[in-house]
């Protein structure tokens, strides 16, 4: 193996530079932001929903950007739609935020007592499983330091009764539905407009009719990806910003970014991107 160049270290070395910084700007706009939240301490929980939104946001720009090899047309997608959604949820709750937040709320208490009672019947089968237990114990723990599990009811259907899209179109993001988190769902969901494209090619063999044969791809990471993790964070931190009348000194996220690339959207910080280009 030969030893790398001395400008491929140098362009390494920019380059996790780059992610280190985007990093602690990710950071940096989401601890400054609940700094300045007016959060109502004797009624938290739609606070405390909000700011787990947009730090769940952070989390996935963080976590893709920290793994370039996901910057692919079969992995980035599981990161984006997750990414669309949460911008979605988080304008949706903001029409009704004190209702919607605390339903958001009770709706994942309920998942997480359904999947206690799961584990509990698996424990009455395996009564000397010390992990099963524990694992139980902790759960259990951590709903009651929130709400009495006897309290807390069970909703199997969509938290917010209603379908992703239809949230979208009450919250004027219907083009941020159409274009974006539609064509990624393909990916999320393995349907066959994803796998004819990116999991088969035509077999080799003149004979045998053009039929498609399994295939795993080697694509390149595109840097393209990291710019569109960028976008949707920055559309959940100005809805965030625009909510509770914040101006936050951080730098957005596109703007952070612009200014360390070339050739991408530099939008202004009270126009923000455009949600109906999912590129």
């Amino acid at each position: 193996m030969t030893e790398p160049s001395e400008h491929g270290d140098n362009a390494r070395d920019e380059f996790q530079a780059f992610l280190a910084d985007y990093v602690d700007n990710a950071m940096a706009g989401l601890n400054e932001r609940w700094e300045l939240a007016p959060i109502d301490l004797y009624d938290a929980a739609p606070y405390e929903v909000l700011g787990g939104l947009i730090a769940r946001q952070a989390t996935l720009a963080i976590e893709l950007a920290r793994a370039p090899q996901a910057w692919t047309p079969n992995s980035a997608p599981l990161f984006l739609r997750a990414m669309i959604e949460v911008v979605i949820t988080i304008r949706w709750i903001q029409g009704d935020f004190e209702a919607r937040a605390k339903k958001y709320y009770l709706y994942g208490l309920g998942q997480h007592k359904l999947q206690m009672e799961h584990y509990k019947a698996r424990l009455v089968d395996q009564p000397d499983n010390e992990e099963l237990k524990q694992m139980v114990e902790n759960g259990s723990r951590w709903l009651e330091a929130q709400r009495r599990e006897f309290f807390t009811d069970v909703d199997v259907g969509a938290w917010a009764g209603k379908s992703v899209r239809e949230m979208a179109r009450e919250c004027d993001s219907e083009d941020l539905y159409k274009f974006a988190y539609a064509g990624f769902s393909s990916c999320v969901h393995s349907t066959w407009d994803h796998l004819g494209m990116h999991n088969s090619n035509y077999c080799t063999n003149p004979l045998h009719k053009r039929h498609r044969v399994p295939m795993v791809p080697d694509d390149p990471p595109e840097f393209d990806y990291l710019y569109r993790a960028t976008k949707y964070l920055h559309l959940a931190y100005k809805s965030f910003d625009q909510f509770f009348g914040l101006a936050p000194t951080t730098t957005m996220p596109l703007r952070w970014f612009s200014s360390r690339t070339a050739n991408q959207e530099d939008p202004t910080e009270d126009s923000g991107p455009d949600e109906s280009d999912p590129m």
